[in-house]
């Protein structure tokens, strides 16, 4: 179920990830009116300690959803410290 204005053109994104293992569930929809194309992400990793296939999935998908002039808003996974993932801070 999508909760969009009427008035607001949206489109689902079917995001298929060719990746034997699933480290991450993605989601997206494209909104689009006269000035604006955004591209909403919600995401979540699969907790499994490993966070390099994570960003490795990430990074496929977002190479795949890329246009010029198109913004993103990536949301999600609260519970997950990206930047200590990244930086392997404790």
């Amino acid at each position: 179920m999508y909760f969009v204005r009427n008035d607001q053109y949206f489109r689902k994104i079917n995001i298929s990830l060719d990746h034997k293992e699933k480290y991450l569930e993605i989601c997206a929809i494209e909104l689009e009116n006269k000035s604006t194309k955004l591209i909403i992400l919600s995401l979540q990793t699969v907790s499994t300690g490993n966070f390099r296939p994570f960003i490795m999935n990430l990074d496929d998908a977002l190479k795949y959803l890329y246009k010029p002039k198109v913004e993103f808003l990536i949301c999600g996974d609260k519970h997950t410290d990206y930047l200590k993932k990244i930086t392997g801070g404790n």
